[in-house]
This record gives structure tokens, sequence and C-alpha cells, in this order.
């Protein structure tokens, strides 16, 4: 039989295998096959890191405001809902392997089930974008948000502003959420502002994109930290054992002599990255096909090397010794928090322009560092992790109430982590989620001073930054031109 004929029963043989996959599950390529793999996907959520799909807080019950006050402003940064991946190169790298494989008939039945697979994932791909999970997961916080706070939005007429970046799908989560709050509320449209935010400009939500020591620190310290650091993890005797076991099923099923280990271990992360799209298209029908291929040990390796990236690029980086760039992502957030703070003070002075609602709908890099601005989790490493700290769709808010005794006006405010309440990292708040404006107001400037923003204006943010001096936001160039895989 000919190469080309060989090729052509391969895809007939594909084709057919792939009809009965509809019916029959597949055998794991890395697991033991005797084994149901389903009974193994019910822990997979806590390896998928950044792209863990957000678990709503439905039936939470929350302390309840002192009898004399009442919810007037919500203020908040949220992060887009559950995506597609955003790019398609790692199924464009796996396909190339499986099909060389294919041409030199060292392709097992089990590679041949894969490379369907992922003809299949690339003809309903979407780079970047919402999926269904994505837009339903927004609309339903929106409901929510309604629910939990109706009187903020109710027969007050002021603004409900909703703002989002240049990214389709920040704006697509903006939009969602937006349906959900009006259909709960029955909310007039004309009282939405809308907001897309320019790439260059967006101090508020992509302040990432603009801070020069930032920049430095991802072309720099960030490769250095982040490459010693997953040498460390991939080289433990234990994650040697289970990557060569891995290893040696990859090279049995998808070509000895095609793969050197190289190849081999990035098509295991590719398949990992699969795995974790699967969860965003669709986390409550257990079809996490290419989590199937992979053993929860070596799910956990992979997971691990995310999570690395993910801690020292928007994380807490606690154990940075570089003074230059210690807490970095966590000082310039103070631009993302300023516009919110700003608000509040327009309540507290009585300003007629002050708004229902300031939301802003974003990316991991913008809602990730607030978490370490206001203590919200362990910073240690060790207790870290990127699947409890930053899903799909997280979000942090903070919920002004205004109080009345004898005419006389005080403000309290509650802070909200992906919709479950956390206490201010106060001393006298510990004991109740309200907490006095003033109090916070105080921890606020502090957190400035001590990061060297100081009143995080413009002029002093870019000192501290190193960036030009400007009266306008400015791009800096690396950063700015090259960041396109932003969570």
């Amino acid at each position: 039989m000919s190469k080309h004929a060989r090729i052509i029963l391969a895809f007939t043989l594909l084709t057919l295998v792939f009809a009965q996959a509809k019916s029959t599950l597949l055998p794991s390529l890395f697991v033991d096959q005797s084994k149901d793999w389903m009974k193994k996907i019910k822990n997979i959520p806590t390896y998928l890191g950044t792209k863990t799909p957000y678990q709503s807080n439905k039936e939470a019950e929350y302390e309840k405001p002192p009898a004399n006050c009442k919810a007037v402003h919500i203020g908040g940064v949220h992060r887009h809902g559950s995506r597609f991946l955003s790019k398609e190169r790692g199924m464009n790298h796996a396909e190339s392997i499986l099909k060389a494989a294919l041409e030199k008939d060292e392709l097992s039945e089990k590679g041949i089930n894969l490379l369907q697979w992922i003809y299949d994932a690339k003809k309903t791909f979407k780079a970047g974008h919402l999926s269904s999970q994505g837009e339903q997961e927004l609309y339903e916080l929106g409901r929510r948000t309604y629910e939990r706070f109706p009187e903020i939005f109710i027969a007050n007429n002021r603004k409900i502003n909703l703002s989002a970046t240049y990214k389709e799908r920040t704006q697509h989560s903006r939009d969602r959420f937006q349906a959900g709050l009006m259909e709960a509320g029955n909310i007039d449209r004309s009282l939405f502002e809308i907001h897309t935010n320019t790439r260059c400009a967006d101090l508020f939500l992509r302040y990432f994109d603009s801070c020069q020591k930032f920049v430095d620190y991802r072309s720099d310290l960030f490769k250095k930290i982040t490459s010693d650091k997953t040498a460390q993890h991939e080289t433990n005797p234990e994650n040697i054992q289970i990557r060569n076991r891995s290893l040696e099923q990859i090279f049995e099923n998808y070509g000895e002599k095609s793969l050197n280990t190289k190849e081999a271990w990035a098509l295991s992360d590719d398949i990992f990255q699969l795995c974790r799209q699967d969860y965003c298209l669709d986390s409550k029908t257990g079809e996490a096909k290419f989590c199937s291929l992979l053993s929860n040990d070596l799910k956990k390796i992979h997971f691990q090397k995310d999570n690395i990236e993910s801690y020292y690029k928007i994380g807490p980086m606690a154990d940075l010794v570089d003074p230059k760039y210690s807490k970095v992502s966590h000082a310039m957030a103070c631009m993302a928090v300023e516009p919110l703070f700003t608000e509040i003070e327009k309540h507290v002075r009585g300003e007629r322009d002050a708004n229902a609602a300031y939301l802003g709908f974003a990316h991991a890099e913008t809602v990730t560092p607030l978490t370490d601005y206001f203590k919200l989790f362990d910073e240690n490493f060790d207790k870290w992790s990127a699947s409890e700290v930053t899903p799909m769709g997280s979000n942090i808010e903070i919920v002004t109430y205004e109080c009345t005794q004898e005419d006389q006006k005080s403000y309290k405010l509650k802070l909200f982590y992906n919709e479950k309440e956390h206490h201010f990292p106060i001393e006298e708040c510990r004991k109740s989620y309200f907490c006095d404006w003033h109090l916070v107001q105080k921890f606020y400037t502090d957190q400035k001073i001590a990061h060297g923003t100081n009143s995080c204006s413009l002029q002093d943010w870019n000192a501290y930054c190193g960036n030009p001096v400007s009266d306008v936001p400015t791009c800096t160039g690396p950063y700015y031109i090259d960041h396109e895989e932003d969570e």
C-alpha cells in the first residue's frame, strides 16, 4: 500500500473512530485505562488556574447592615467571563506533531482520536472570545447584583457607569452583565453610561500597559525568576518520575521516531491547555475530553508551572528580593482603586452627580493585584493558588452604605470578592464586615504612601513607574506593543 493510501485509510479510520466515540468514552492515553476517567475529573478544577470557571455564591448569607444604614453605591472591577484560548498556536502545534506521525505511519489509534478532537475544537474556535458559558456567568452576576442590592438602583435616578477595555471579551462581559442587571430590576436603559476605553489611555482598567517599571520587570526579572522556579519544580525527583512515565506513553502513542523529548513535553502542555479550555466552554456536563488524557499527577505539574507564572506576574510576588520591583503589580494597581474611592467620596460629600454604580470589566491582570492590595489571600506562594484567587469572572466590589442617625449622616463600606464578604485589613474592622469610611480611607492613603505612589495622581504614578513626565497617560513601548495574551 502506498504512503498516500495509508494516510487516506488512517483518516477513514479516524472518522469511524470519532463516530463511535460519541457514544463510548475513549480510553485514556496517560491514566489507568481500567478506571472510569469520569470519576477522576471531579478534582480537575483545582488544576485549572486562571482558566477556572466562575463559581457563583448564590446561597450565601450575608451580615445584615445596621438598621439605620442603606446601600447607595457599588463600585468595583470584574474580570471577563470564561473564554476560548487566546490563540490557536497550541492546537496548531499539536496538529503538526500528530500529522507528522501519521504520515510516517507511527500514529496509534489513540493519536488518531486526539487529532480528530483537535480538528473539531478548531471548527468552533474563537480566539479570546467569551464562550456561551462566559456569557451566562456575567449575565447571572448582573442579575444577582441587583437582587443583592436593589436599593442602589431603585428610584434614585443615579447613573450606572459601566466601562470595559478595548478587548472584545471585556465589552461582551460588560454587555451581558448589563443585560442581567436590567432584566432583574427592569432598569431604564437611559440610566446607563456605557464606555469602551481606548487602549493607550486606559489607566483605570489597563494600568499594566503604561507602567515602565512593570514593563522592565516583565522583560527582565520576571522571565528569570519564573524560569528558575519552574526548573526547580520540574527537577523535583517525584515530578521527574511522573514526567518520564508520561513521556514514555507520549512516544508510544504519537511516534517514537517523530518526536524528541522537548516536543513530546510541549505536546503534553498543548493537551493541558485544551483541557483547561474544555472547562471554560462547558464546566457542567463533564465533557472534558482533553482532560481525560492526563493523569492528575501530570495535570498538577502543568498547573504548578502556570501558577508560578501567575504568582510572579499578577500575584503577591512576596519573596521577590529585588527592591526595585518589589510589589510592583500591587503598587501600580492604585490606578484601579483611585476612581472607586473618588466615587465614594462624591457620595460622602453629597454631590448630585454621584453614580449609583461604577463598575469596570477587564482582565486578570487588572483584578488580581487588588486581592493583594486589600490582603484577601495568604501571600505565601505555597498557599497561593490562581484557581482560587483569579478564576474567570472574578470580581472585587466595594459597597457604600449611608447611615442616618438624628439627621447626621455617616458612611460604612463593605468589601466583596467573588460575591463573598471579606474584612478590610484593618484591626478596628475585624468584628464586622461593615467598616467606617474614614478607616478605609486612611488604610488606602497609607497603602499608597507605603508603596511609593503617594497620592496616585498621574504625576505621582508616572514618577513611581519611571514614566516620562506627562499630563496625559502614556503607553510604554515593549509591553504595550507585545502584550497580546492578557488573561
